[in-house]
């Protein structure tokens, strides 16, 4: 089982575009469909970006049989600040 947690952006740099009032799209990446290379690769994907969603791969991991692969769609804008 994989677990990716993405936020489409480059985190720290989003995060500190924000805290210095600069425009943080510039950290915001367009990544690849993450579940559909893992089906081609031969694992059951789930994109999680809803609490439907999360049950739904919730339950696929109770009954696997095989590899299965979970992307968690987080927001950058809502990411507890890093703690120093």
């Amino acid at each position: 089982m994989v677990i990716v947690a993405n936020d489409s952006a480059y985190g720290a740099e989003h995060i500190q575009f924000t805290r210095r009032q600069m425009d943080p799209s510039q950290s915001v990446l367009d990544w690849p469909d993450f579940p559909n290379v893992a089906t081609a690769l031969g694992a059951k994907s789930f994109k999680v970006d809803s609490d439907e969603a999360l049950e739904t791969a919730v339950g696929a991991i109770e009954n696997r049989d095989g590899p299965i692969f979970i992307e968690l769609c987080l927001d950058p804008s809502d990411m507890p600040p890093p703690r120093i």
